[in-house]
């Protein structure tokens, strides 16, 4: 099955279950190293990466490494997070840091989420027409309200080898009315070496892209949410050094649950990367800039390579706009497979 056409299942059924910047700016968590091209990687990042080929030479996957006992922490330039107030609050991007693994006592996934840990119980699954894709705890007695969904499969695709180098997640938490809540997209995974990459081939990549959009005022609940979700087409010119895309066959969703195409695509620019990431802007095309039901004055879009020689691209999106006369602002994920 290709790609998009797993993502599209699962953003069914998620749906279901939920009811341009200057130089000088980049995405939160960030850092861009004017000596070379590409992303820098702090010292205790680095510390934090798993990488698809070990040192023993064997190959893991990103469930291979969770059930192996790994934790893995999703990189900066895979983190994209909104500080969310429900019941006429406002919304606004914010750093966020992200990690999961299993949890050796009930065999179900542990999520840190900006140093708080969630341990999801066998009890917290919760899915769609018999799937599951995440889980969902409603705990009104102790105001503990935490949420957490695979966007790139089932929720057992994180919890066993086999399934690929990469997952996207989207979690939440302390979804409650008048206090700082917490949304998040992240892309976990098992990372190309970064001495590898500029001797692959140029490759092409096929995938998925959704993303959220909230009001930056007045949000009250899921039904001032708008998705877009689309096809993800990319390209690594791995000897450049240089990374591109687009999303296409865009597909709005709203609050209330209508669905409507849009014409035209979002340009993923141009990015150079050195190390394993990158980070870019996004902007519309003539035709989406003439037609879109949801504008978009800036955005970034930001990841890195999975798997032993680049098999999976995944990382996430941040944009700004507006929705008619009311500004809105976004957070994604994007994720695809080598063609």
């Amino acid at each position: 099955m290709k790609l998009h056409s797993k993502f599209s299942l699962v953003g069914v059924a998620l749906g279901a279950l939920a009811a341009c910047s200057d130089s000088d700016t980049v995405t939160p968590g960030i850092t861009i190293n004017p000596e070379e091209p590409g992303i820098t990687i702090s010292p205790e990042e680095e510390a934090l990466r798993v990488m698809a080929v070990q040192d023993d030479g064997n190959t893991i996957d990103a469930g291979g490494a969770i059930a192996g006992g790994e934790v893995l922490t999703a990189r900066s330039v895979s983190v994209a997070a909104q500080s969310v107030f429900y019941g006429d609050g406002e919304t606004f991007p914010i750093d966020a840091t992200v990690q999961v693994e299993r949890n050796p006592a009930t065999g179900e996934v542990t999520l840190t989420l900006n140093g708080e840990p969630y341990d999801f119980t066998t009890a917290d699954r919760s899915g769609f027409e018999g799937t599951v894709f995440g889980y969902d705890v409603s705990d009104r007695e102790n105001d503990k309200f935490v949420a957490m969904w695979n966007w790139t499969g089932p929720l057992d695709d994180l919890l066993a080898s086999g399934s690929g180098f990469a997952e996207a997640i989207e979690a939440q938490s302390n979804l409650v009315p008048g206090g700082p809540n917490v949304r998040v997209f992240a892309v976990v995974g098992a990372e190309t070496a970064d001495a590898d990459l500029s001797g692959l081939p140029t490759a092409t990549y096929d995938g998925s892209s959704t993303i959220l959009f909230t009001p930056n005022e007045g949000f009250d609940g899921s039904e001032d949410e708008t998705q877009l979700r689309s096809r993800l087409t990319m390209t690594a010119d791995f000897g450049a050094g240089t990374v591109s895309g687009n999303l296409s066959e865009l597909k709005f969703r709203d609050g209330r649950g209508e669905r409507r195409n849009a014409a035209g695509k979002i340009l993923l620019n141009t990015a150079e990367f050195g190390v394993n990431g990158f980070e870019g802007t996004i902007s519309p095309d003539a035709t989406y800039a003439t037609n879109g039901e949801l504008s978009i004055n800036s955005g970034s879009y930001s990841g890195a390579f999975y798997g032993p020689v680049a098999n999976e691209i995944g990382g996430v999106i941040s944009a700004a706009g507006d929705r008619g006369a009311e500004p809105v602002n976004g957070i994604g994920f994007f994720h695809g497979e080598q063609n």
